[in-house]
């Protein structure tokens, strides 16, 4: 789009633009003797006086703030001048509007979701190369433009992270924020757990009352109080889920239950079991029916798989 700055920074453009009839042969003429600034002149009026939708913004802020003192100061001169004219007062703050609007996605950074569902892992490279692997039922939250300077996202479920080495790099959850600058890790957090785990390199995990530092082999187990525990890495030093495998050490049932939805798409219906108790095993989530046998036939259950419906009694 042609350079408009000249046209709504001039006071008797702006009085043409907004009705002046004093000013229509001037323009008139220039538009007839300057071809070449026709683009300029159309997008600049429509700005003024009526608002046109355009791909990208076009005007800086500082050009914004001092188009509109323009434009507020030559309604002032015109009120006091002439007639009141609303169809252009209605025009000039339906401008204002569209501007605004364009102003606002240019200035306010877009945020950028990326979304596991259920039955689903997805493997996603963030801008400066760093890996992110999310569980089903997950998703991350980032803004792409600032990325390079400001490596944050915001996570939800669970994500294996392979970062590469720079600037600090934070994932914030519901019950703290991870720092890394440069490692592998896992976070899950669900409901009521939240657990960091670090492959190699180093970790910092914070929660509301404390931090805790984590090295390859270490992992922090709950919300407030921060409990280290030690995990064996695997060979190729990723979680057991990223190869479609989980394990359960002693878990309520119904975290097994949500687990077995979240990988197989399902809905999960539980009559008369109490499912809050503990389950230790393995299942996988390439068959629905043997990931139920190995959980009910231990427990005493019988399930039924209607569909996408299981039933567990």
């Amino acid at each position: 789009m042609a350079n408009i700055d000249k046209y709504i920074y001039d006071s008797d453009f702006i009085a043409w633009a907004l009705g002046d009839d004093a000013q229509e042969q001037k323009w008139l003429e220039i538009i007839k003797n300057q071809p070449e600034e026709r683009e300029g002149i159309a997008a600049a009026k429509a700005l003024v006086s009526a608002g046109v939708k355009v791909d990208e913004p076009v005007l800086s802020p500082q050009v914004a703030n001092r188009m509109w003192d323009n434009i507020s100061a030559k309604n002032r001169q015109l009120k006091r001048n002439k007639k009141p004219r609303w169809p252009m007062a209605i025009a000039a703050g339906l401008a204002f509007l569209l501007m605004a609007a364009g102003l606002f996605r240019f200035l306010v950074p877009q945020q950028e979701q990326v979304v596991a569902d259920a039955g689903q892992q997805f493997e996603y490279v963030l801008p400066d190369g760093s890996v992110v692997v999310l569980n089903a039922v997950s998703s991350i939250t980032f803004t792409p433009k600032s990325w390079e300077d400001h490596r944050t996202l915001d996570l939800k479920g669970e994500a294996f992270f392979k970062v590469k080495k720079g600037s600090k790099f934070t994932v914030q959850t519901a019950y703290g924020q991870v720092e890394v600058l440069g490692t592998s890790f896992n976070i899950n957090v669900r409901d009521e757990d939240w657990a960091v785990s670090c492959y190699t390199g180093k970790v910092e995990v914070r929660s509301a009352t404390e931090k805790v530092i984590l090295t390859a082999g270490e992992m922090s187990v709950g919300q407030q109080i921060l409990q280290k525990k030690r995990f064996a890495v695997s060979k190729n030093q990723k979680p057991q889920w990223n190869q479609g495998i989980f394990h359960f050490d002693n878990q309520r049932l119904r975290a097994v239950f949500a687990t077995i939805e979240r990988q197989y798409g399902v809905k999960i219906t539980v009559k008369e079991v109490d499912s809050l108790r503990r389950f230790s095993g393995t299942i996988s989530n390439k068959n629905i029916d043997m990931a139920l046998r190995m959980v009910c036939e231990p427990m005493d259950l019988k399930y039924k798989i209607e569909g996408k419906h299981v039933l567990i009694q």
